[in-house]
Protein backbone atom coordinates (compact mmCIF):
# COMPACT_ATOMS: atom_id res chain seq x y z
CA UNK A 1 0.00 0.00 0.00
CA UNK A 2 1.31 3.54 -0.89
CA UNK A 3 1.60 6.31 1.39
CA UNK A 4 -0.79 9.25 1.36
CA UNK A 5 -0.61 12.53 2.24
CA UNK A 6 -3.69 15.27 2.10
CA UNK A 7 -2.78 18.53 0.77
CA UNK A 8 -4.93 21.19 2.63
CA UNK A 9 -4.62 25.59 3.27
CA UNK A 10 -5.67 28.17 3.03
CA UNK A 11 -7.46 29.49 -0.88
CA UNK A 12 -4.73 30.91 -3.23
CA UNK A 13 -1.77 29.30 -1.06
CA UNK A 14 -0.39 27.36 -3.70
CA UNK A 15 -1.89 23.58 -2.84
CA UNK A 16 -2.24 23.05 -6.86
CA UNK A 17 0.79 24.43 -8.43
CA UNK A 18 2.19 22.32 -5.31
CA UNK A 19 1.08 18.94 -6.79
CA UNK A 20 1.68 19.94 -10.44
CA UNK A 21 5.34 21.24 -9.30
CA UNK A 22 5.28 17.25 -7.68
CA UNK A 23 4.11 15.71 -10.90
CA UNK A 24 5.94 17.60 -13.55
CA UNK A 25 9.44 16.62 -11.48
CA UNK A 26 8.42 12.93 -10.88
CA UNK A 27 7.55 13.34 -14.85
CA UNK A 28 11.05 14.68 -15.65
CA UNK A 29 12.76 11.42 -13.13
CA UNK A 30 10.32 8.96 -15.56
CA UNK A 31 7.99 8.09 -12.46
CA UNK A 32 4.61 7.47 -13.55
CA UNK A 33 2.15 9.63 -12.65
CA UNK A 34 -1.72 9.48 -12.64
CA UNK A 35 -4.39 11.27 -11.47
CA UNK A 36 -6.17 14.62 -11.91
CA UNK A 37 -5.26 18.76 -11.71
CA UNK A 38 -7.76 21.12 -11.62
CA UNK A 39 -6.85 24.84 -11.99
CA UNK A 40 -8.76 27.86 -12.29
CA UNK A 41 -9.44 29.08 -15.57
CA UNK A 42 -11.44 32.45 -13.91
CA UNK A 43 -13.39 33.17 -11.31
CA UNK A 44 -16.76 30.81 -12.61
CA UNK A 45 -14.24 28.44 -14.88
CA UNK A 46 -12.05 25.43 -14.32
CA UNK A 47 -9.94 23.24 -15.87
CA UNK A 48 -8.52 19.45 -15.39
CA UNK A 49 -5.55 18.41 -16.18
CA UNK A 50 -5.59 13.96 -16.58
CA UNK A 51 -2.14 13.87 -15.49
CA UNK A 52 -1.38 10.25 -17.10
CA UNK A 53 -2.73 11.25 -20.67
CA UNK A 54 -1.80 15.20 -20.39
CA UNK A 55 -5.36 15.54 -21.62
CA UNK A 56 -7.10 18.99 -20.61
CA UNK A 57 -10.93 20.60 -20.65
CA UNK A 58 -13.03 22.11 -18.26
CA UNK A 59 -15.39 20.87 -16.16
CA UNK A 60 -17.21 23.52 -15.64
CA UNK A 61 -20.23 24.83 -17.83
CA UNK A 62 -20.65 28.50 -18.37
CA UNK A 63 -22.03 30.02 -14.94
CA UNK A 64 -25.40 32.31 -15.64
CA UNK A 65 -24.90 33.78 -11.76
CA UNK A 66 -27.41 32.84 -9.31
CA UNK A 67 -25.77 30.44 -7.06
CA UNK A 68 -26.51 26.49 -6.57
CA UNK A 69 -25.17 23.91 -4.84
CA UNK A 70 -21.37 25.41 -5.52
CA UNK A 71 -22.13 28.99 -5.39
CA UNK A 72 -19.63 29.84 -7.85
CA UNK A 73 -19.62 27.04 -10.42
CA UNK A 74 -21.86 24.81 -12.42
CA UNK A 75 -20.35 21.62 -13.03
CA UNK A 76 -20.17 19.94 -16.37
CA UNK A 77 -21.51 16.56 -15.91
CA UNK A 78 -20.23 15.12 -19.25
CA UNK A 79 -17.08 16.53 -18.41
CA UNK A 80 -17.23 14.86 -14.46
CA UNK A 81 -17.75 11.26 -16.05
CA UNK A 82 -15.08 11.82 -18.23
CA UNK A 83 -12.33 12.77 -15.67
CA UNK A 84 -13.81 10.27 -13.23
CA UNK A 85 -13.69 7.44 -15.72
CA UNK A 86 -9.55 8.92 -16.40
CA UNK A 87 -9.18 8.50 -12.56
CA UNK A 88 -9.90 4.22 -13.17
CA UNK A 89 -7.31 4.24 -16.11
CA UNK A 90 -4.85 6.19 -13.97
CA UNK A 91 -3.16 3.40 -11.42
CA UNK A 92 -0.88 1.87 -10.83
CA UNK A 93 1.21 4.88 -10.70
CA UNK A 94 4.33 5.78 -8.74
CA UNK A 95 2.64 8.97 -7.74
CA UNK A 96 -0.74 9.58 -8.06
CA UNK A 97 -2.44 13.11 -7.47
CA UNK A 98 -6.12 13.86 -7.05
CA UNK A 99 -6.80 17.63 -6.83
CA UNK A 100 -9.22 17.85 -5.71
CA UNK A 101 -12.26 16.12 -2.95
CA UNK A 102 -14.01 19.22 -2.62
CA UNK A 103 -17.93 19.32 -2.05
CA UNK A 104 -19.22 18.15 -4.99
CA UNK A 105 -17.85 14.54 -3.81
CA UNK A 106 -17.61 14.78 0.09
CA UNK A 107 -20.86 16.62 0.70
CA UNK A 108 -23.09 15.56 -2.70
CA UNK A 109 -21.61 12.32 -3.38
CA UNK A 110 -21.09 13.00 -7.30
CA UNK A 111 -17.98 14.03 -9.42
CA UNK A 112 -14.95 11.81 -8.53
CA UNK A 113 -16.43 10.28 -5.79
CA UNK A 114 -14.52 6.70 -7.64
CA UNK A 115 -11.08 8.59 -5.69
CA UNK A 116 -12.00 7.61 -2.30
CA UNK A 117 -11.76 3.53 -2.81
CA UNK A 118 -8.82 4.29 -5.30
CA UNK A 119 -7.03 6.06 -2.49
CA UNK A 120 -7.99 3.17 -0.34
CA UNK A 121 -6.75 0.43 -2.56
CA UNK A 122 -3.10 2.08 -2.67
CA UNK A 123 -1.97 1.02 -6.24
CA UNK A 124 0.31 4.06 -5.51
CA UNK A 125 3.57 4.76 -4.28
CA UNK A 126 2.86 8.03 -3.47
CA UNK A 127 -0.62 9.90 -3.16
CA UNK A 128 -1.68 13.52 -2.93
CA UNK A 129 -5.17 14.84 -2.19
CA UNK A 130 -6.09 18.22 -2.35
CA UNK A 131 -8.51 19.13 0.25
CA UNK A 132 -9.73 22.39 1.78
CA UNK A 133 -9.59 22.93 5.17
CA UNK A 134 -13.60 22.92 5.59
CA UNK A 135 -13.79 19.51 4.58
CA UNK A 136 -10.86 17.71 6.06
CA UNK A 137 -13.45 16.54 8.78
CA UNK A 138 -15.36 15.00 6.30
CA UNK A 139 -12.32 13.40 3.96
CA UNK A 140 -10.33 12.12 6.85
CA UNK A 141 -13.13 8.95 7.94
CA UNK A 142 -14.07 8.45 4.42
CA UNK A 143 -10.31 7.43 3.16
CA UNK A 144 -10.04 5.30 5.91
CA UNK A 145 -6.27 4.76 5.11
CA UNK A 146 -3.23 5.01 7.08
CA UNK A 147 -2.06 8.44 6.42
CA UNK A 148 1.20 9.68 6.29
CA UNK A 149 0.52 13.10 7.09
CA UNK A 150 -1.84 15.77 6.34
CA UNK A 151 0.78 18.97 4.43
CA UNK A 152 -0.18 22.07 5.60
CA UNK A 153 0.28 24.76 2.49
CA UNK A 154 0.94 28.14 3.59
CA UNK A 155 3.13 30.81 1.30
CA UNK A 156 5.64 30.44 3.69
CA UNK A 157 6.32 27.11 3.45
CA UNK A 158 5.47 25.76 0.03
CA UNK A 159 8.92 25.69 -1.08
CA UNK A 160 10.18 23.34 1.61
CA UNK A 161 6.87 21.09 1.15
CA UNK A 162 7.93 20.69 -2.09
CA UNK A 163 11.67 19.68 -1.33
CA UNK A 164 10.08 17.65 1.57
CA UNK A 165 7.69 15.93 -0.86
CA UNK A 166 9.87 15.52 -3.92
CA UNK A 167 12.31 14.20 -0.91
CA UNK A 168 9.72 11.60 0.08
CA UNK A 169 9.17 10.43 -3.26
CA UNK A 170 12.37 9.56 -4.15
CA UNK A 171 12.98 7.55 -0.43
CA UNK A 172 9.87 5.63 -1.47
CA UNK A 173 11.42 4.46 -4.60
CA UNK A 174 14.98 4.26 -2.78
CA UNK A 175 13.66 1.84 -0.16
CA UNK A 176 11.75 0.05 -2.80
CA UNK A 177 14.43 -0.83 -4.83
CA UNK A 178 16.93 -1.69 -2.02
CA UNK A 179 14.28 -4.26 -0.89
Amino acid sequence: MGELVIVSGERFTGKSTLCRRLAAEAKAQGLTVGGLLTEAVDAHTLRVTELHSGARYPITRPWQGGGGPLRHFVMDEAALRRSAEALRHALPADLFVVDELGPTELQFGQGWIEAIPLLREGDYRLALVVVRPTLLHEALPRLGHPLTAVAWVTVANREALFDLLKARLEGILAGEAKG
